[in-house]
């Protein structure tokens, strides 16, 4: 929503500024990371909430996912219903974390399921490093299908893009646009006609999902329905959680549903579509709070049933929940934000909660994937939240939701690892075991720096796509790790600044300030 505060990032809707508290600014308007280190995209309202929410960690508590024994046979659940296929707009359902040198930790968890005993599961060992690195110099250029700018409207800049059913969609702040195989606008729908937004920030967002034929955007009414509010912060306005359902082929609204719940301020992020519900979350938890209500100083997830069109349950929370993930071949979400890490299950009722949080959140076949205060990985039970096994260290985070990639099949994750000459390479791991299938050295001259969003990693269409800290995306056979295309297009822009998607034969990347949005054929020719 539109703010104000003296120092905060500009909205780029309206040109004022946003304050999240617990956060200091820069006078040029980037975002002071935690121990006041520089940290860029700082008008990213998503970023700026990511880093706010790992400000808000607790120390309290010992690390405790630590476990070296086999899990009991039968630990693991049995696989449930084949979840639905929904195309994600940034990457997937993986949300990650806030930027380098974030400190987290993982305690045990607890709840009706089970206890979460962290001392079950198995260590796997780490794969090997090669002691030179790749320039992979030879490496062809990926040839760009094309490259638009759909609008060049004032605060009306791409936030998201993804492909489906033969069409690229576009989602900015006042529009949803879809465009065809040349680039050129098919559809278009206007959030004013529908009295809302459809996202806040001037960085990149995910609002939306497809599913089924069709397009499922979280927007925020504006103005507010009429449902109570909480007393707005100077200069800053409130509004309902929405969601729209629109046809994919003709761009038709078929129809929308408002939240009933009090005390929120629009939506914040989508997090996916499973068991014919759309997830989102939303800002605000609930509750009618005197005085200012700072924006991300509480948020929510809702969900809402696909068939009745209306809400089927909502969760408030206290914290910024910034990563979450919905469970493959399962009904079980997670969720996490700086100080806590939960899963829901199908009814929206937490079945176990660790006490801090996880520095990467993914769902990895018949498990929740999460990372401790070292970036090791540790595997859990969706139902029971027992650890099942964990690797070595340290696995990089993202300030957004790809930081790990994953099969089809959810049988193999892909993640970036720190090595030992501060490199770092890229590894295909065993969901089931942890143990790794292949491991690349990546060459040693991409930029790895503080100010970058970290691990950015996509799979879609038979390859593996790797943003790097310069902006360079590449292609991998993710069956071997080896490099297959390149595309320099936006070398040198800050990665934390772009967007993008995979799926549908394509590989679509948006760039929110240059207005711009580009698309690549998934070979690479």
């Amino acid at each position: 929503m539109p703010g104000q505060g003296s120092g905060a990032p500009p909205d780029a809707a309206s040109g004022h500024r946003v304050r999240v508290a617990g956060r200091p600014h820069r006078p040029d308007g980037e975002l002071a990371a935690p121990g006041g280190s520089r940290r860029r995209g700082g008008a990213a309202f998503g970023t700026d909430l990511a880093a706010r929410a790992a400000g808000q960690r607790r120390t309290d508590g010992p690390a405790s996912l630590r476990g070296h024994r086999t899990a009991p046979a039968g630990a693991l659940p049995a696989r449930g219903p084949r979840r639905r296929t929904v195309l994600l707009g940034l990457g997937g359902v993986v949300l990650a974390a806030a930027g380098a040198g974030t400190a987290v930790t993982l305690s045990a968890g607890r709840g009706t399921a089970g206890t979460g005993d962290a001392k079950s599961g198995s260590q796997a060992v780490p794969g090997p490093v090669a002691t030179t690195r790749p320039t992979w110099s030879d490496v062809r250029e990926g040839v760009l299908s094309w490259k638009v700018s759909p609008s060049q409207a004032q605060g009306d800049g791409p936030r998201q893009v993804l492909a489906a059913g033969g069409l690229v969609l576009v989602v900015s702040f006042q529009h949803v646009r879809a465009l065809d195989s040349q680039g050129n606008t098919k559809w278009t729908v206007r959030a004013a006609d529908h009295g809302v937004g459809f996202t806040s920030t001037d960085g990149p967002q995910q609002l939306a999902a497809v599913d089924n034929g069709v397009v499922y955007v979280g927007a925020t009414a504006w103005p507010p329905v009429a449902i109570p509010m909480p007393t707005p912060a100077p200069g800053m306005q409130n509004g309902g959680l929405v969601l729209l359902a629109i046809d994919l082929a003709d761009g038709t609204v078929r129809w929308s549903a408002v939240c009933d719940q009090q005390g929120l301020m629009g939506a914040y992020r989508m997090i996916g579509v499973i068991g014919n519900r759309a997830q989102l979350v939303g800002l605000g938890d609930g509750q009618v709070h005197p005085g200012p209500v700072a924006v991300g100083s509480s948020t929510n997830v809702w969900a809402v049933d696909l068939s009745s069109r209306q809400g089927a349950w909502f969760h408030g929370d206290p914290e910024t929940l910034v990563y979450e993930a919905l469970q493959q071949g399962g009904d079980h979400s997670v969720v996490a934000s700086g100080g806590h890490c939960l899963a829901l299950d199908a009814n929206g009722k937490v079945v176990w909660t660790k006490n801090q949080a996880a520095s990467v959140v993914a769902a990895i076949g018949k498990y929740f994937l999460l990372a401790d205060q070292n970036g090791a990985p540790v595997a859990v039970d969706p139902l029971t939240g027992n650890q099942v096994w964990s690797a070595p260290g340290p696995l990089r985070q993202s300030i957004y939701n790809d930081a790990i990639a994953v099969s089809p099949d959810g049988s193999t994750f892909y993640g970036l690892w720190k090595d030992k000459d501060n490199g770092q390479s890229l590894a295909a791991v065993d969901s089931a075991t942890g143990h790794d299938r292949w491991r690349t050295p990546l060459p040693a001259d991409a930029p790895d720096t503080k100010n970058s969003s970290g691990a950015r990693l996509l799979q879609a269409d038979g390859n593996l796509y790797w943003m790097a800290d310069d902006a360079v995306v590449w292609a991998f056979d993710p069956a071997a790790g080896k490099p297959r295309w390149r595309f320099s297009g936006f070398k040198g822009t800050n990665p934390a600044a772009l967007g993008w998607s995979a799926g549908d034969s394509r590989l679509c990347i948006v760039d929110p300030n240059g207005m711009a949005v580009a698309v690549l054929p998934s070979n690479g020719v």
